[in-house]
């Protein structure tokens, strides 16, 4: 029998309130059951994919209400999860390190910095001025500014393929999670808090719930759908190319944060969401390993919010950094952990449609990093001694 969960009625003193009604415009996502490339198992049914995709959907929602933010029954009108106790304490702490961000004792705001790429044009945007071309349908047109020496049709065609990623792969997890979460947006809560030198800026795109954060998750999981297109294409990529449509991917998600419109827990819950489902939406797992090391080695959010951790005021992050961090490993190395639905063989599926199984260990998933080794060495892509393997093999802590 399942224990009761803590919950806190938005009637109490001092209760957070919710987001709010989600507009129409996410009708399509609302009506989708599941996400088209959604493959459990080789051969699996409609109602098998659909069963196993809401099977998962409860197990991270679990994980997302243990470790960072609880959900919200509009229903009863109340917050259910373990994280009901931390709320306030999560809302503060992500608040404090924004602010952080937007004035560093240094006097240097790395929003108003100039993006970094291997492969850059000699272009110098600032992250605030990519934010301003992102904040809507110009989402994936940065593409070329951080990687000059990619294939023309590519950089013509790379925005496309992103946004076919998204409606394969995405729709409708982003919905599903903001609708539920109702995480209030940082620029009320500073209200809340009163927190007067608090920065944000006007964003047409953010009319919904703060978590997940869309642009993050469409950052990482429509940029590994873009380059899983590339690599089944066989189109050559140079190590430095490869880090570039890595650093391009994260750049979006953190640069939400530092325009002040997105906290960085939800930078967390979008990048658990894009690993633990990239099992079940790629079938070339080297895509997703690629921005697993984008998150860790190159993402400027994820090393403040470790920064922080580790200076001793975000003891509130710990349980959500140490689950990303479990599941950075996941991807990267190749296995399961507890709790995670295992992608199932065709003799597992007699478990019952959409079973969430539960082992220590998978058999070793295709594409791991020796092979993608081989793979971008023999299509001519790496040329250097240094390699892909030793590239991956960088994420290392």
């Amino acid at each position: 029998m399942n224990e009761k969960q803590p919950e806190l009625s938005i009637f109490d003193a001092g209760v957070i309130q919710p987001w709010g009604v989600m507009n129409q415009d996410t009708e399509f996502d609302a009506a989708m059951r599941v996400p088209s490339d959604w493959q459990p198992f080789e051969g699996a049914t409609l109602s098998q994919r659909i069963d196993h995709f809401e099977a998962w959907m409860k197990d991270t929602f679990a994980l997302v209400n243990t470790v960072l933010w609880p959900r919200y029954d509009p229903k009863r009108q109340v917050w259910i999860g373990e994280r009901t106790a931390f709320m306030k304490e999560l809302m503060q702490t992500d608040l404090e390190l924004m602010l952080d961000l937007q004035h560093p004792p240094s006097g240097i705001e790395h929003f108003r910095s100039v993006f970094k790429s291997l492969r850059r044009t000699l272009s110098l945007k600032s992250h605030w001025s990519l934010f301003k071309i992102e904040d809507g349908s110009g989402i994936f047109d940065n593409f070329p500014l951080y990687c000059r020496d990619a294939p023309e049709d590519l950089k013509s065609e790379m925005s496309s393929l992103c946004f076919s990623g998204d409606s394969d792969k995405q729709a409708p997890v982003n919905f599903r999670f903001k609708n539920s979460l109702q995480r209030p947006r940082p620029m009320q809560m500073a209200q809340r808090f009163a927190l007067t030198n608090f920065l944000y800026e006007d964003a047409a795109s953010s009319i919904s719930p703060s978590m997940c954060s869309g642009h993050c998750l469409q950052g990482v999981l429509e940029v590994a759908a873009a380059l899983e297109r590339i690599l089944d294409d066989e189109l050559p990529l140079s190590e430095e190319q490869l880090l570039s449509i890595g650093q391009w991917g994260v750049d979006i998600g953190d640069r939400r944060v530092m325009a002040g419109i997105h906290y960085p827990g939800d930078n967390i819950s979008s990048w658990l969401i894009f690993l633990r489902m990239s099992d079940f939406v790629f079938h070339q797992s080297y895509a997703p390993q690629v921005m697993a090391y984008a998150i860790r080695k190159l993402s400027f959010i994820y090393r403040e919010l470790h920064r922080w951790k580790d200076s001793g005021r975000g003891a509130v992050y710990i349980s959500a950094l140490n689950a990303l961090d479990q599941e950075l490993d996941r991807v990267l190395y190749g296995f399961t952990l507890q709790g995670v639905p295992a992608k199932q063989s065709k003799t597992m599926a007699v478990a019952g449609p959409g079973a969430v199984v539960r082992v220590a260990a998978a058999p070793a998933r295709s594409g791991n990093l020796e092979h993608l080794d081989e793979v971008l060495i023999s299509r001519g892509g790496v040329g250097t001694t240094l390699g892909v393997r030793r590239f991956l093999d960088l994420h290392k802590r």
